[in-house]
């Protein structure tokens, strides 16, 4: 790439840009045209993913849809709030609302209920995929005119603060929002709330044996247990939950080998439910029990056998209607399934 020649900038500098725009217009305009190589690809995968959530979306896929949505949403994110962020500042807003817009459309595209809050429609966020493919070299007019969204936008700008932090560990950070026991409940989670094998007559009694999870840093978790339930398609729970013994047992996994014995037998789960499993541990700081991630089996994957289960970042979603992996990594959860009938 040829270096610019200065003596062909100071005319133009001198005769037109100055004059409209002063000194400190010009200045703005010549660095404003600097770009980086990185940045150019950046926007262009944004693009790209806000490109493929519409597509999911415009068919219907919602799972699909929302998943690519919020992914954008955290790449922008954590991009904006890095402290060596080489996007100007028009660039940045312009930037920040399209990752207003897409979190926007994740939660209209799943509510059914037809809210005026969620009249943004495919459709219109299409507008930003054009409009992205100026950037970074030239900041266009925002394609869109949305009031409801403005309140949303002081939020997430506010947000961008925390987001350098989220990019350097999993989707499943320990949050206040996610304690789920107080002291008092932490001697019930130390030895475990597991019921004996119940027999059928004339139905199939179901045996899990927990044998291992895959997360990042596993020392890290303090009496880690998990909590077992069965729930409907509605998410309503139909057999008592039950919580497993706190491991020590860790290496590149952490290690349980508990069986748990499901209170309810096979042919009373209905064909759209689902078995869960939240992963749970002790904070001492604050003296509480967290949920960290979560599993599910649904009731086709009830077979003899050792499945592997995909594990998900919280919250919980006893629906699941919004399932998000907690890492980019192939980490599961192994669960041994017995079938036993009289």
């Amino acid at each position: 790439v040829r270096e610019l020649d200065c003596s062909v900038l100071h005319p133009l500098w001198e005769n037109l840009i100055c004059p409209l725009f002063g000194c400190w217009g010009g200045f703005f305009f010549l660095s404003n045209t600097a770009m980086e190589p990185a940045d150019v690809k950046r926007v262009a995968h944004w693009r790209d993913s806000l490109e493929r959530a519409c597509g999911f979306d415009s068919w219907g896929q919602v799972v699909e849809a929302c998943d690519e949505y919020d992914k954008l949403v955290k790449s922008i994110r954590t991009a904006m709030a890095a402290e060596n962020v080489s996007f100007n500042e028009a660039q940045q807003r312009f930037l920040t609302k399209t990752a207003i817009v897409a979190a926007a459309r994740s939660k209209a595209a799943q509510d059914l209920t037809g809210a005026p809050d969620t009249d943004l429609g495919v459709e219109q966020v299409r507008k930003l995929v054009s409009a992205l493919q100026d950037l970074p070299t030239n900041v266009p007019a925002f394609p869109l005119e949305i009031a409801s969204l403005k309140t949303q936008f002081s939020a997430l700008v506010l947000a961008t603060n925390t987001a350098k932090k989220e990019a350097e560990v999993d989707h499943g950070s320990d949050d206040d929002d996610d304690d789920t026991a107080a002291t008092a409940d932490r001697g019930a989670a130390q030895k475990g709330t597991l019921m004996p094998r119940k027999v059928f007559p004339n139905g199939t009694a179901i045996t899990l044996k927990i044998e291992k999870i895959k997360l990042k840093d596993p020392a890290q978790y303090i009496e880690p247990f998990f909590t077992i339930s069965v729930r409907d398609g509605s998410g309503n729970e139909i057999a008592k939950s039950q919580d497993t013994p706190p491991t020590n047992s860790k290496d590149e996994f952490i290690h349980f080998g508990t069986e748990v014995h499901l209170q309810l037998p096979y042919e009373k789960i209905p064909d759209d439910g689902a078995i869960f499993f939240e992963f749970k541990h002790f904070k001492p700081k604050k003296q509480k029990v967290s949920t960290k991630c979560w599993c599910f089996m649904e009731k086709d994957e009830l077979k003899p056998a050792t499945v592997p289960l995909e594990i998900y970042a919280k919250p919980t979603d006893v629906r699941r209607k919004r399932l998000h992996l907690l890492t980019e990594k192939a980490n599961y959860l192994y669960v041994m399934v017995g079938l036993s009938e009289v």
